[in-house]
């Protein structure tokens, strides 16, 4: 079994999850159980996100209407999904406070079975991506938030522990465990929306006076200018520059050119870069600016 088929088989699986505890919270009184769907419903959309990022990249994307194919269409989802997220937070904290004053029965052994199936799906999820995790960073993003569920429903299993030996009293513990759920929950959807809005925002995802540097002390390079960086999703930047280079023949410039865009690939995982040398100018109209692009300054008083 590949890598993408592994992170699609793990989606399938982590959703039946979801769908007996979020089915399983509400037949059963377990608001802890509730929490734990959504936090396993942010687990199956980082499953899936890496896995269409994995099959996009396999594939060629371009066309004429999106040049960028579909690659930002994981960020919106992204988006939304921190948004649903983000209402169901609120739902739990206010039930989680209406629980805590006014206790609710729940039948704990049935939370139980539940929450020790989930476990052991969120153990196979995690076999399942073995030592991958070290390898790429979508699945890295995957394991470790199956990891945080995994402890989640450890959470829960030891909650409904206290209720079965220890009755009626013990009944708070079920939304307390709901509030801890929530918190890890809270920092997952925070990581998603930071993330979404950063990318949205064309934030650079790596330190560009670092790559600046990095490429003026590259041979023949004599400055770098008009440098963006940005993601277009969680696994392609994209670079675009100006780098002034030594005089030299058209043809050692594109072999310059072509071995920086190599090299920026193996330093800093840029995988498409857009280069344009030129000599040592006086004057470039390149930098990005909301004026007209032939505005000119105009210096005296309009009024005179």
């Amino acid at each position: 079994m590949n890598v993408p088929q592994k992170l699609l088989f793990a989606a399938i699986i982590t959703s039946t999850i979801f769908l007996a505890e979020l089915i399983g919270g509400v037949l059963f009184g377990s608001l802890s159980l509730i929490a734990d769907s959504f936090h396993v419903i942010l687990d199956v959309a980082t499953l899936l996100f890496s896995f269409s990022a994995i099959k996009l990249a396999l594939r060629e994307s371009y066309n004429e209407q999106y040049t960028y194919g579909y690659h930002r269409l994981e960020i919106f989802a992204a988006m939304a999904n921190g948004i649903l997220l983000g209402i169901a937070i609120i739902y739990i904290v206010y039930e989680a406070i209406q629980r805590l004053l006014e206790p609710v029965q729940i039948i704990a052994l049935d939370v139980l079975i539940i929450a020790i199936i989930g476990l052991g799906v969120n153990l196979i999820s995690i076999k399942l991506l073995g030592h991958q995790h070290e390898e790429d960073v979508n699945i890295k993003s995957a394991y470790l938030h199956i990891l945080g569920d995994t402890l989640a429903s450890l959470a829960i299993i030891v909650g409904m522990l206290f209720v079965l030996f220890f009755g009626m009293k013990f009944y708070w513990i079920d939304p307390l465990v709901a509030i801890i759920v929530v918190i890890i929950l809270i920092k997952g959807t925070y990581r998603v929306l930071k993330t979404s809005v950063l990318t949205l925002m064309h934030k650079s995802p790596i330190d560009t006076h670092d790559v600046i540097e990095w490429m003026k002390s590259q041979p023949k390079v004599k400055d770098v200018h008009d440098l963006h960086i940005w993601g277009l999703c969680s696994n392609v930047i994209i670079l675009t520059c100006h780098v002034v280079v030594e005089s030299c023949e058209l043809v050692e410039a594109c072999q310059m050119r072509e071995k920086l865009q190599e090299d920026l690939w193996q330093t800093y995982k840029i995988q498409h870069s857009t280069i344009q040398t030129e000599l040592e100018c006086d004057k470039c109209a390149c930098d990005l600016c909301h004026k007209e692009f032939n505005h000119e300054e105009k210096t005296s008083c309009p009024i005179d």
